[in-house]
């Protein structure tokens, strides 16, 4: 990392700044996770070489072409390649104290630093967010349970870059009345809406500007299906089965669970087995994904 840093200094104090050219894409998978202050970027794939070299910064439409200049850089690393093991690495880090909360590149390469690229397609794109400060706002909205539930509160609602990532970036639950506040920076992100029982719901590529969206109003809320018993995704004949095996079941029976009691009314009765028939067949898809 010395040598790296010494390099890319006294780059800097020949030219004044630093450009980095950009070669053909290398055929990498990029997966990149925000925990806390901390970015996990994994580089799977990488040709044999001498180093590997991380580079992340600020996104440009033409990467092949846009030089890099020092300020666009949020951090820059190598690791040593192991012939002999595995061809994925792992980098964990925090970015510069001057990055903001926005979309950023990872950029990946060997030894020479004269040529890291993005990798193919949109992998190596994220989104971060920049801890406290006056940068987080709020995204609000209001959730609906479609059964005769009227407490809608514990509806669990995550912020992430992407619907299938693991970890959330943000995460906030919903009120009684089925109203959520979610402190975030700017950005585009995908919401995920989840509660056992009910179907999730997911929000694609919602952008959040000047410190504030709203994902619904109090007059339209975001609906949720009863139904989806095992949190598949979808209601099938598995959840149907697991509804019937504790039919009839009250609280305090070893049988009776909340996710099968979807009003809430503390027995499994044929009120929760309409809801579940109602829904049959349905998944996540066939909500309206989109914010209102």
């Amino acid at each position: 990392m010395r040598k790296l840093l010494s390099v890319i200094l006294t780059v800097c104090m020949v030219m004044g700044f630093m450009t980095v050219a950009m070669a053909e894409e290398p055929n990498v998978t990029v997966v990149v996770t925000q925990l806390g202050e901390d970015i996990h970027v994994s580089v799977d794939g990488m040709p044999e070489g001498d180093e590997v070299t991380v580079l992340v910064g600020n996104v440009f439409d033409d990467y092949a072409n846009d030089p890099i200049n020092t300020n666009d850089i949020m951090y820059i690393d190598q690791k040593e390649f192991v012939p002999e093991g595995e061809d994925e690495y792992t980098f964990v880090f925090k970015m510069r104290d001057t990055a903001q909360s926005g979309t950023y590149q990872v950029r990946v390469g060997g030894s020479n630093l004269s040529n890291p690229a993005a990798p193919e397609g949109e992998g190596g794109v994220f989104t971060y967010q920049a801890s406290g400060g006056s940068e987080d706002g709020v995204v609000t909205g209001y959730i609906a349970l479609v059964s005769s539930r009227s407490d809608k509160s514990g509806i669990l609602v995550e912020a992430k870059n992407d619907k299938d990532d693991e970890t959330a970036i943000a995460s906030a639950s919903t009120a009684e009345n089925g109203k959520f506040e979610l402190s975030i920076g700017d950005g585009t992100y995908d919401f995920v809406i989840s509660i056992p029982g009910y179907i999730p719901r997911i929000i694609e590529n919602v952008s959040v500007e000047n410190g504030e969206a709203s994902l619904s109003t109090e007059a339209e809320p975001l609906e949720l299906w009863a139904g989806d018993v095992d949190s598949s995704g979808a209601v099938s004949a598995a959840d149907l089965g697991m509804l019937l095996a504790g039919f009839n079941t009250i609280a305090d029976d070893p049988k009776y669970s909340e996710s099968i009691d979807f009003d809430i009314s503390g027995s499994v009765s044929a009120s929760d087995l309409g809801m579940l028939l109602a829904n049959f067949n349905k998944v996540s898809d066939h909500y309206n994904n989109s914010a209102d």
